[in-house]
C-alpha cells in the first residue's frame, strides 16, 4: 500500500501562528484544467522510462500549497505576524533580502 506525499506531509505539519523575525507568505496553485495535457505528458515519460514495467499508482491532479519564507528585520521574537494580504507579505519578503547576522 502506498501513501501519497501530501497525506504524509499533512500528518507532520501544523499551521501554527507566525511570530518573530520571519516573513511567511502562503500560496496555492489551482489544479490544472482538464484540457491541460502536461500531466499526461509527464506520466507518459514515466511510462517510457519504466523499462521493468513496475506498477505505480498514477497520482491525481491536485492543487499545490506552499510557503515562501524569509527574514523579517527589526522584529522581536514574540511579535505576531502583521495582518496583511499574502501578496503584500510576499512583496515585503522580496523587497530587500536581509539576513539576521548582518
Amino acid at each position: 500500500m502506498s501513501t501519497s506525499t501530501s497525506v504524509q506531509q499533512a500528518a507532520t505539519t501544523q499551521d501554527l501562528p507566525v511570530k518573530g523575525p520571519v516573513w511567511v507568505s502562503k500560496f496555492t496553485t489551482p489544479s490544472p484544467s482538464r484540457d491541460d495535457n502536461s500531466r499526461e505528458l509527464l506520466l507518459g515519460l514515466n511510462d517510457e522510462a519504466n523499462s521493468h514495467n513496475i506498477h505505480y499508482d498514477r497520482p491525481s491532479c491536485e492543487q499545490l500549497s506552499c510557503e515562501w519564507t524569509g527574514y523579517r528585520d527589526g522584529v522581536e521574537a514574540g511579535t505576531p505576524e502583521p495582518l496583511l494580504p499574502e501578496n503584500e507579505k510576499f512583496q515585503k519578503l522580496v523587497e530587500v533580502p536581509r539576513v539576521p547576522w548582518r
